[in-house]
């Protein structure tokens, strides 16, 4: 007969015991011992039991992973689509600049033909922000009409908005004998200003490493004394910021540095000083008369 006082009773198969109970009585286990023995699971239940929970942590496991992943291609495609939103408006608005800056109001209460003048956004082409030199019809018979009243170029180019030059070169077009002969009596003084025009310095090789230049118009103190002037870029304005700012000569006239400066944060989001603005005008056209001295 076995004796399993020596032995440990925990390895003793439960369901091997249920059909030995006689066996395991006649050793000398009690009959508490013999009943709590054979309550337990079998080896071979305990078996499917862990295989059971584990494949029930392994489904577990797979479902919380799956639902991480769903979560986070949720959150990058809800940031992809707030990129685009955000870059789909931030063109909108450098295509469209002058739509959403007011008009200024002395500009409006100067004279009663600015109330009939067309807003600068119908006046540009497709949104892009550079000036318009088309003439239309309208536009020829008000050039004709104005420069008949003795208006100068500056109220002219107000309120038309357009450049000088474009206006001069359109009046010479349409305008009559008498008419030509009128202004040019008037302008005798400022001849020696419009020669540049005339003339202009010729753009740099593409060896010196700028291949570009923009013109645009200034005097001393006044923006509208139709000038030309060359701007380069510099460590402070760069190419975008000199663009910007020949648009916004040539579509503004009053407060003139000021509204300069607030072009090229409109363009550009970048913030240049009015002072700076004008520091490097100036220097462009000292610049520009320099060369035309040493030209002479």
């Amino acid at each position: 007969m076995a004796n399993f006082s020596s032995i440990d009773l925990n390895k003793i198969d439960p369901g091997w015991a249920r059909k030995h109970k006689w066996t395991l009585w006649a050793a000398g286990l009690s009959q508490d011992q013999v009943r709590q023995m054979c309550n337990r699971p079998s080896f071979a239940e305990m078996a499917v039991q862990a295989q059971e929970k584990m494949s029930f942590d392994e489904a577990l496991a797979n479902a919380k992973e799956e639902g991480a992943k769903q979560a986070l291609n949720k959150v990058a495609a809800e940031n992809k689509a707030a990129q685009k939103a955000a870059a789909v408006q931030k063109s909108a608005k450098k295509e469209t600049p002058a739509a959403t800056t007011p008009a200024p109001a002395e500009n409006t209460a100067a004279s009663p033909e600015n109330a009939a003048a067309p807003p600068k956004s119908e006046e540009k082409k497709g949104g892009s922000g550079k000036p318009n030199f088309a003439f239309t019809a309208e536009d020829d018979e008000k050039l004709l009409e104005l420069k008949k009243a003795n208006k100068s170029w500056k109220e002219i180019g107000q309120q038309l908005k357009k450049p000088q030059d474009a206006l001069k070169n359109r009046f010479k077009e349409i305008g009559s004998d008498n008419q030509k002969a009128s202004p040019q009596r008037q302008e005798t003084k400022k001849a020696g200003r419009d020669k540049p025009a005339e003339n202009p310095v010729p753009q740099h090789k593409t060896g010196e490493g700028e291949d570009w230049e923009l013109q645009t118009v200034n005097e001393d103190d006044d923006p509208d004394s139709g000038e030309y002037m060359v701007i380069y870029p510099d460590s402070v304005f760069t190419e975008d910021i000199c663009v910007a700012m020949a648009r916004a000569m040539y579509e503004d006239y009053d407060n003139y540095y000021q509204r300069v400066a607030s072009r090229i944060f409109d363009y550009t989001g970048k913030r240049v000083g009015v002072s700076a603005v004008r520091n490097k005008l100036a220097h462009a056209r000292n610049k520009y008369r320099n060369a035309l001295v040493a030209k002479i």
